[in-house]
């Protein structure tokens, strides 16, 4: 690894974690070119607007019809994360031959929720006609710690991969999201109620919850017609819920709760993408929530929720299939 490699991946680094500083996903790149920076771009994604924004995309903008295919060609284009498909097939538009990435894509998945899967994107790019060389894993341990402020809210590393940790054990089987009875209703509305009473860290003007969030009847209603779940671990016991209202082609996520204490877990992680694998059938899936609340806006954002609409007092949101 050269020296330069390392200055210019710092750099990488340090536009990262400006983006996540400003709230987005903290990803940034630099093209280089003689020893020279061209150009450099952070990550601008907006998923509630439906802006991709991620900063190989935005550099590419930058370099479009501005430099030579000669001087392209030549060129060295450094991000902090190894970068998506789409990203991939913008820089090769560039005609840029060589990407050198700080994190891998194997050391990036302990940050997702699925397991790592070697894919030869070289060769894919070859049989398309596209020569690009990837290299990876340059000043890696520290590339890991960038995401520390992704979505701008610091969280340490070893927290962050615990909890996808947490997420893919959950999905092997450990949790389970199954129809709630009545015999439930009073342990999820319990949790219910803890779950909802924190929302004064987040931005409630008051105490509060949306309607029947402390409500016993309310919650066997719900158990009664259908719309209850529960969230179940692997010792059995209830540790959070969600109300669902399905209506043909369309799923309303009504709420969905985790208790307190396992918070940060990616309980709630889970329960969407169990909520969405659950109804096949579903083209849209569609849900609200407080205009106040940072921590819930930033989460569905980042399931890939559109903001469609929103009021004074609540967001709207959707996600097509």
């Amino acid at each position: 690894m050269s020296c330069n490699h390392e200055e210019y991946m710092r750099r990488c680094y340090e536009l990262a974690v400006s983006a996540g500083k400003k709230g987005h996903d903290t990803f940034g790149a630099v093209l280089v070119s003689d020893g020279k920076i061209l150009e450099e771009a952070e990550n601008t994604a907006d998923f509630a607007a439906g802006i991709f924004g991620h900063a190989e995309f935005n550099l590419v903008h930058k370099c479009a019809n501005k430099y030579s295919d000669r001087i392209m060609e030549k060129s060295t284009l450094y991000t902090s994360c190894a970068p998506c498909e789409r990203c991939l097939g913008a820089i090769a538009s560039l005609g840029v031959h060589h990407v050198v990435c700080g994190v891998s894509y194997k050391e990036f998945c302990r940050l997702l929720p699925f397991d790592y899967q070697p894919l030869d994107r070289e060769g894919l790019l070859e049989q398309l006609g596209i020569r690009m060389t990837l290299e990876e894993s340059v000043l890696e341990e520290e590339g890991m710690h960038v995401f520390e402020w992704w979505g701008g809210e610091y969280r340490p590393l070893e927290e962050l991969i615990a909890e996808m940790d947490e997420v893919k054990k959950r999905s092997s089987g450990n949790l389970q999201l199954q129809k709630a009875g009545t015999s439930d209703a009073l342990t999820l509305n319990c949790i219910s109620k803890q779950s909802f009473d924190t929302d004064m860290e987040v931005g409630a003007p008051a105490a509060g919850g949306p309607p029947g969030y402390m409500s016993l009847k309310f919650h066997m209603k719900m158990a009664r017609s259908g719309h209850l779940y529960k969230l179940v671990n692997n010792d059995g016991l209830i540790v959070g819920g969600a109300i669902l209202f399905p209506d043909g082609d369309t799923l309303n996520i009504g709420r969905i709760f985790v208790s307190p204490e396992h918070f940060h877990k990616g309980y709630g992680t889970y329960m969407m993408h169990e909520i969405e694998a659950m109804y096949p059938e579903v083209n849209a899936f569609t849900l609200d929530t407080p205009v106040w609340n940072t921590r819930t806006n930033a989460f569905y954002a980042k399931l890939g929720y559109t903001e469609v609409r929103r009021s004074s007092d609540l967001v709207w949101y959707t996600k097509e299939r």
